[in-house]
């Protein structure tokens, strides 16, 4: 008998699939919209979407770039792209669920804006 329900977990446990992650993916692009054209999916290994935004030398426009990316890759970016002297400034943010990394360029700063924004307004209503 215990053999039977080790064997009725196995196949069961056996057959489960873990799906790898779905990314927006562009090299570079000067919108968000053009960097949404395509996705991807991730290795095994790349279990975070990274975006990034990137300002270079005499380029007036900012750089987005997203990736499927390690996790390594999304703690030592910003320090490994701000040492090349082409890059000004950059700014990334790497998620964990499929294609999170819909957001790009002014997002980062928005949602940050929105937030503190709601957070008075809802402190002003509150008092009414």
């Amino acid at each position: 008998m215990k053999t039977t329900l080790v064997y009725l977990l196995l196949i069961f446990f056996g057959n489960i699939s873990v799906e790898a992650l779905k990314c927006y993916s562009c090299p570079s692009a000067f919108s968000n919209t053009q960097c949404n054209q395509n996705t991807t999916t991730c290795s095994p290994e790349e279990n975070n979407c990274l975006t990034a935004i990137m300002s270079f030398v005499g380029v007036n426009v900012p750089v987005i770039a997203k990736v499927c990316a390690t996790t390594t890759t999304c703690s030592e970016f910003t320090s490994t792209v701000l040492a090349l002297p082409e890059v000004q400034s950059v700014r990334s943010r790497c998620c964990q669920t499929d294609l999170c990394n819909v957001s790009g360029s002014t997002a980062f700063g928005i949602n940050l804006l929105l937030l503190a924004l709601s957070a008075i307004l809802s402190g002003r209503f509150s008092v009414l």
